[in-house]
């Protein structure tokens, strides 16, 4: 049996697979762009917390685009959810480190607030 989850919830996480992979290309071919300088002239920057940024968005796109393809109300959910949580946890890093500018926090603000609308439609579309 196929549920019939809205268009809009469709786009938001498209978008929400979409924006990962263009922060892994950015940060992969201009790591300069984010503010660190992560070049060192060989693959020896994947280490560390710049492999970890790398690693951590391509596998959220993953999730995000084979929850798409499955059409799963829960599949999305998980997928929102670990959006969300990876969203939170940049922001109190980025807090702690003492890197946090007002743009990254309305950035992350829009992700977790549009994410967590999405969640609670997608809750009412979950097969009981």
């Amino acid at each position: 049996m196929t549920i019939k989850i809205p268009k809009w919830i469709y786009v938001w996480c498209l978008l929400m697979g979409l924006l990962p992979l263009g922060f892994v290309a950015v940060g992969y071919f201009n790591p300069g762009y984010f503010g660190v300088e992560w070049v060192t002239g060989d693959m020896s920057r994947l280490g560390g917390v710049y492999g970890n940024y790398v690693a951590r968005n391509m596998a959220s796109a993953l999730i995000m685009f084979f929850a798409l393809w499955q059409r799963s109300a829960s599949m999305l959910i998980v997928a929102l959810l670990m959006r969300i949580f990876s969203d939170i946890f940049d922001t109190a890093h980025n807090a702690i480190a003492g890197t946090l500018d007002i743009q990254y926090i309305i950035e992350a603000s829009i992700l977790v607030v549009g994410s967590s609308i999405a969640i609670y439609y997608l809750w009412g579309f979950r097969k009981s």
